[in-house]
């Protein structure tokens, strides 16, 4: 049995306009100086199949880090148990739904236009080097 890995990345840059994660203030995005992105690394050893996540966000509440790991698990024909997710902890990054009842509602709009499809993208592109080795 051999130890096979692949790994993938995506841009997960909101536009600009959205409120910035940690500040304690609505501060939006004026500009961008560089790229957010998600790193998937898919190993796989034997019958078993992880993907690890790192994405540059501040946080994810756990709900939303289910439904991201079930769109992973899905898109990388794994249960989404197999899919370990964590965050850079950034605080340019945008506010997500679920981390205050300030800014309820902020944040629904790029976890379903970006931050989903593209991490889910990035999970499946990492296991798919696995057919290629």
């Amino acid at each position: 049995m051999k130890l096979k890995a692949g790994t993938a990345r995506e841009i997960i840059t909101p536009k600009l306009g959205g409120l910035l994660a940690g500040y304690g203030s609505p501060n939006p995005s004026a500009s961008i100086h560089d790229d957010l992105t998600v790193t998937a690394v898919a190993l796989e050893y034997g019958d078993t199949k992880i993907v690890l996540l790192s994405v540059s966000l501040c946080l994810i509440n756990n709900d939303i880090s289910i439904e991201l790991r079930k769109k992973c698990g899905d898109a990388a024909g794994m249960p989404y148990t197999n899919i370990i997710l964590s965050t850079t902890h950034t605080h340019t990054g945008p506010v997500l739904p679920g981390i205050g009842d300030d800014y309820a509602g902020e944040g629904d709009d790029y976890c379903e236009a970006i931050l989903f499809p593209k991490c889910a993208a990035a999970a499946e592109a990492a296991v798919n080097i696995f057919a290629m080795l």
